[in-house]
C-alpha cells in the first residue's frame, strides 16, 4: 500500500470530529490498513486472509492488529539517511508497533551507483544495519537493486556478512516474532526498554538491542572508527 495518507493533507491545520487534523493525520492509514485487514479475512479466510500482511509508508495507533508494517518511504541513497534510519527504527518500536522496515540502500540513489566505490560502502553498511530489523528488504527507484550489479566484491560482501547472517538467525527471529504474537513483544527494542534504570541510554539513537540476546550498533559513516 503505497500511499495511505489522504491526498492532498485535507486535515491539516483543521479541527476533526475527533481533534487537532495535525495530530490525528495518520488515522487514515488505520482505517485504510483495517477494511483491507477486514475484507481479507472475510473474503479469503483460507488464503491471505489467514495470515494478513501489508506494507505502508503510513502509520497510526493500533495498525499492528490489522497485520500493516510500516517502511519509511522515499529515503536518499546517503550516509545522513542510513544514520536517520537507524535512528527511525528505534524510535517507532517505542510506540509498541513491532513491524518496521525500509528501502535497503535508499529508494533515490546517485546517478553511478553501480560504479561508486563510496556508495558500495554504504550499500555493504546498510544491509548490514538491515540484518537486525524486523523486516529485510531492498527496494529503489528506476534502478536494478540486485546485488550482483554492484560487482563481485560488493556482492560477496554483503552476501558473507549479512544475507548469510540473516538467514543463520531465522529461527533466532522466528522466535522473536511468537513473542510479538503472544506477549506484544518488540523485536527491535530501544535500549531504555531492557535497561530503563539508566538514564544515560534514555536518548541512545544509534544502538539497540535485536531480540535478549543481540546489542546491535550499525555502523553510520564511511569513517574508519565508531564513536564507541
Amino acid at each position: 500500500l503505497d500511499a495511505t495518507e489522504p491526498e492532498g493533507l485535507v486535515n491539516l491545520n483543521q479541527e476533526t470530529h475527533l481533534g487537532s487534523g495535525n495530530l490525528l493525520m495518520n488515522s487514515y492509514s488505520l482505517e485504510t490498513t483495517s477494511g483491507i485487514a477486514a475484507g481479507l479475512r472475510r473474503d479469503y479466510p483460507e488464503a491471505q486472509g489467514a495470515r494478513v500482511f501489508s506494507l505502508t509508508r503510513s502509520s497510526f495507533a493500533g495498525q499492528q492488529r490489522t497485520g500493516a508494517a510500516l517502511w519509511t518511504g522515499d529515503t536518499a541513497g546517503t550516509w545522513d539517511m542510513l544514520r536517520r534510519q537507524v535512528a527511525s527504527s528505534i524510535n517507532y518500536p517505542l510506540s509498541g508497533i513491532p513491524y518496521w522496515s525500509q528501502d535497503i540502500g535508499g529508494f533515490f540513489r546517485p546517478r553511478d551507483q553501480y560504479d561508486s566505490e563510496e556508495y558500495h560502502q554504504l550499500l555493504i553498511r546498510w544491509f548490514q544495519f538491515g540484518v537486525f530489523t524486523p523486516i529485510f528488504r531492498v527496494h529503489g527507484a528506476g534502478t536494478h537493486t540486485e546485488i550482483w550489479n554492484f560487482g563481485m566484491e560488493t556482492m560477496n560482501a554483503i552476501n558473507t556478512s549479512a544475507i548469510t547472517l540473516r538467514y543463520r538467525l531465522l529461527p533466532y527471529i522466528y522466535s522473536g516474532f511468537w513473542e510479538v504474537e503472544t506477549r506484544g513483544y518488540t523485536m527491535q527494542r530501544g535500549l531504555i526498554f531492557d535497561f530503563p534504570e539508566d538514564p544515560q541510554l534514555w536518548n541512545v539513537a544509534d544502538e539497540f538491542m535485536f531480540g535478549t540476546a543481540l546489542l546491535v550498533t550499525p555502523f553510520v559513516s564511511n569513517a574508519s572508527s565508531t564513536s564507541r
